[in-house]
């Protein structure tokens, strides 16, 4: 009895489908957001009193002109800055930037080029392009870095020194999460350029996430030669 219950449990683990997952980075701790904030500071008190030598005072003080300009270009900076508080998230659907209440993502299948910009790691897709600063975001670069060789080496466009400057990616980084909302209604089967009209229709690559209609998925996928057939992943 004992061993039949085993081999039932075990069948039972081996028939449960894959799930997507993926680890979601929050902004390490550094000094960028608080030079952000006083830059902000600075920049608004800048523009604010820039506006109003310009509209308001009279006559206007010659000076204006640096007072509004420069304001507004350490304003905008420091928006840009403020963009490293925004959580990254690396797994099985690709890499994603939380923007506001928006997950803008980019699959492993679409991503064009990964490459260093100065201190920020930016990933080209077909139609979207995601930056991660390094600095903020050291443990989510070191993700990408490592699971793009993995997934798409062709891609990574970035030298073995600048990635054993970053840590080394462990189990214990990030939280480990189902992947929410992922989205592939509307994109096509790369197998058949058939369009899939509902989730469930849906099969990805676990390597790469290219993704087929479950009627015509292939022995081997046909971006990254990975085996499919049964081991395809079906999208929640």
């Amino acid at each position: 009895m004992a061993v039949t219950d085993t081999k039932k449990r075990k069948k039972a683990k081996a028939s449960k489908p894959r799930t997507l997952r993926e680890r979601r980075f929050t902004p390490e701790k550094g000094r960028t957001p608080i030079v952000a904030a006083v830059v902000g500071m600075v920049g608004a008190l800048g523009l604010g009193a820039g506006v109003w030598a310009r509209f308001f005072a009279d006559p206007a003080p010659e000076y204006w002109f640096w007072l509004l300009v420069p304001g507004a270009a350490l304003l905008a900076g420091a928006i840009f800055w403020g963009d490293e508080r925004e959580p990254v998230r690396v797994g099985d659907a690709g890499v994603a930037i939380e923007k506001s209440s928006e997950i803008v993502r980019v699959p492993w299948c679409d991503m064009q080029r990964i490459h260093l910009d100065g201190g920020v790691l930016v990933i080209e897709g077909e139609t979207l392009m995601l930056r991660i600063p390094v600095a903020a975001h050291q443990r989510a670069v070191a993700w990408v870095l490592a699971e793009g060789m993995k997934r798409v080496p062709d891609v990574v466009d970035v030298k073995r020194s600048a990635a054993d400057d970053l840590p080394k990616p462990s189990d214990k980084d990030g939280e480990s999460m189902p992947v929410e909302d992922y989205q592939v209604a509307g994109r096509s089967c790369a197998a058949t350029d058939e369009p899939i009209s509902f989730a469930k229709d849906a099969r990805l690559c676990p390597r790469c996430g290219e993704v087929y209609h479950r009627a015509h998925v292939p022995e081997r996928c046909a971006t990254c030669d990975a085996r499919l057939g049964g081991q395809a992943i079906r999208v929640p």
